[in-house]
C-alpha cells in the first residue's frame, strides 16, 4: 500500500513537473517574442529618426532658400528701375521659388505621414517621438 501511495505521489510530481515545463517553455516563447518586438520597435524608431533628420535638414535648407528668395524678391522689385537687370533677376527669383517648393514638399509629406502614425511602444505621435525620444 505504501508503494502504491509513493507511485501516485511520483506520478503527481511528474504531472506537476510536466505542467511547469510547459509553462516555462511558454514564458520563454513570450520572452523571445517580446524581445523581437522590442528590436523591431527600435528599428522603427531609428527609421523615423532618420526621416525626421532628413526633414530637419530640408527645413534648414528651406529657411536658407526663403532668405535667398526674399533677397531675390527685393532685387526683382528693384530691377524694374533698371530694365537691363530685370530679366536675370526674374529668372533667379522663379528658380528660387521652385527650389523652395521642391524642398518644402518632403517636409510636409514626412510630417503628414508621421503625424498619423503612433509609436507601437509608448503610443505617442511618431513625429514628436523622433524629435524628442
Amino acid at each position: 500500500q505504501e508503494v502504491a501511495i509513493l507511485q501516485l505521489a511520483v506520478q503527481q510530481l511528474q504531472r506537476t513537473q510536466a505542467d511547469n515545463d510547459k509553462k516555462i517553455k511558454a514564458l520563454e516563447r513570450d520572452k523571445r517574442a517580446a524581445e523581437d518586438k522590442a528590436v523591431e520597435a527600435q528599428k522603427e524608431i531609428e527609421k523615423y529618426k532618420k526621416i525626421a533628420a532628413t526633414a530637419h535638414g530640408a527645413e534648414q535648407k528651406t529657411r536658407e532658400l526663403e532668405k535667398q528668395l526674399c533677397e531675390a524678391q527685393s532685387r526683382y522689385d528693384a530691377a524694374w528701375d533698371d530694365p537691363a537687370g530685370a530679366a536675370w533677376t526674374k529668372q533667379k527669383y522663379v528658380y528660387l521659388k521652385r527650389a523652395l517648393q521642391e524642398l518644402e514638399r518632403p517636409v510636409r509629406q514626412t510630417k503628414g505621414l508621421t503625424d498619423k502614425l503612433t509609436c507601437s511602444i509608448c503610443k505617442i505621435r511618431l513625429w514628436d517621438h523622433v524629435l524628442q525620444p
